[in-house]
């Protein structure tokens, strides 16, 4: 069964790319290479969120890989019941420190700078 050498993604025979990571997929892990890099940083609760936070922490030079729940071509369909959240940001374990840093940061400037609720609705008549 194909995995990829990144995030370590399984697959069915006959693919040869990681949907995720886009790495070339191997047959086996070389030896000694059994550990997980990477870890969990935050669950993700759709798509966008995803795409946006994986932007922001790539834009500071971050190797991410965003792991999902849902089926392909299934839209907001999750594989697995149990799952509670869209999919998963992973990074590698040497930058989890500083990944959790930039994403707070992020989250905070977003939070901070969001307009109110009625800021971007025009005036009533």
């Amino acid at each position: 069964m194909p995995i990829c050498p990144e995030c370590r993604a399984s697959y069915e025979d006959g693919v040869v790319l990681c949907r995720n990571c886009r790495a070339e997929l191997v047959e086996a892990l070389p030896p000694g290479d059994d550990d997980d890099p990477f870890v969990d940083l935050k669950d993700v609760p759709d798509a966008v969120t995803a795409a946006m936070w994986q932007g922001a922490l790539e834009s500071q030079g971050i190797h991410v890989v965003l792991r999902s729940n849902a089926l392909p071509a299934y839209g907001q369909v999750l594989r697995d019941w149990s799952a509670q959240a869209w999919g998963v940001l992973r990074v590698p374990r040497a930058e989890y420190d500083e990944a959790s840093a930039v994403l707070e940061d992020f989250l905070a400037t977003a939070r901070d700078k969001a307009p109110a609720a009625d800021e971007d609705l025009p005036p009533e008549p």
